[in-house]
């Protein structure tokens, strides 16, 4: 019996062993008096099975524990990968392509691409001029684009491209192409866009003033309402105010910070002491506003680190209201 087959044999009844023990890891001894073979036969096994990736060890305290490792092929590997794949070869002919590239790209009924040339197939996605061009590129050693978007202009698909070039035997250049469908991606990011312009529309054309700002009171953003109630002319000049200092009483703010709950509230105003702040208000005396606070929640949850207050100047509506009450007195 050659070393080969002397080596294939033990090794063979040891991986069966850890098989039938799965899922539990088991020590050299119990493998040597089950297979009735020499511990530190058994070990020298181990430790090449172990280096080829066949088993793999455990520590537990001083042992050593042994269980059957399981590796998939490399063929196996790229069918279950979520990208679609294909590896040219040095002549640009398919050598392998993985389920989510047929998946992908709707080839039906599935045909053996394996050996065809593949800019000579039509195959969606690779008959545009500029993915074409760009494997060319790669396979005459030229400048080329690591990645790419495009749409397909038959389904409005829209496709994530990655171009790298492979060593294939006889060792000339090869190209593998990572293929991604982004589309819903795509659709997402253009509604989170759609829906922050539209907040951000809102936010510049609101009539009612808003100031966003900290749990410690840094004033964070404020709208042009905001700025025009406050008699400034930009953000800027607010920006050095905590909010504590701009509205009164400040406790009010304190304790709705703490509770962390929406609340209206009646919000007062001096413009001596903005100015006091080094804010450069150009209204005189004070004003009221109605107001409300409303916590900003995080989107992973969690207590909220922002607040904001949408106010409506209510100064003339109050002098009004006295003056009728004096008037009504007085008659």
């Amino acid at each position: 019996m050659n070393a080969p087959t002397r080596y294939r044999e033990p090794s063979d009844r040891i991986t069966a062993l850890l098989e039938q023990h799965a899922p539990r890891a088991i020590p050299i001894r119990t493998i040597a008096r089950e297979l009735g073979i020499d511990r530190k036969t058994v070990a020298k096994y181990l430790e090449l099975l172990a280096a080829s990736g066949d088993v793999s060890l455990e520590r537990f305290g001083q042992k050593k524990l042994y269980r059957r490792a399981h590796r998939l092929p490399l063929p196996e590997v790229l069918h279950r990968l979520p990208n679609a794949l294909v590896i040219l070869d040095g002549d640009l002919q398919v050598s392998m392509v993985n389920a989510s590239f047929v998946a992908t790209l709707g080839i039906h009924p599935p045909r053996n691409l394996v050996g065809a040339r593949l800019l000579d197939l039509d195959l969606p996605v690779f008959s545009e001029p500029a993915v074409r061009r760009n494997i060319e590129r790669i396979h005459g050693a030229e400048t080329y684009l690591d990645e790419m978007q495009l749409i397909d202009d038959g389904t409005d698909r829209v496709y994530l491209l990655e171009f790298a070039p492979i060593v294939t035997p006889p060792a000339r250049p090869g190209v593998m192409v990572s293929l991604r469908d982004i589309t819903a991606t795509r659709k997402a990011e253009a509604a989170l866009k759609n829906a922050e312009q539209k907040m951000a529309t809102l936010f510049e054309t609101a009539p009612c003033g808003i100031v966003i700002f900290t749990a410690s009171g840094t004033v964070l953003n404020a709208n042009p309402t905001a700025l025009r109630a406050l008699g400034l002319r930009t953000f800027e000049q607010l920006r050095p105010a905590s909010i504590f200092a701009l509205v009164g009483p400040p406790e009010t703010l304190e304790e709705l910070i703490a509770k962390g709950r929406a609340a209206e509230i009646e919000l007062a105003i001096d413009f001596y002491c903005m100015r006091r702040e080094q804010v450069p208000c150009a209204k005189p005396g004070g004003a009221s506003f109605d107001a409300v606070f409303t916590p900003i929640r995080r989107d992973g949850g969690g207590g909220p680190g922002e607040f904001a207050i949408l106010f409506r100047d209510i100064t003339e509506d109050r002098y009004t209201r006295r003056d009728l009450a004096s008037q009504e007195i007085r008659s």
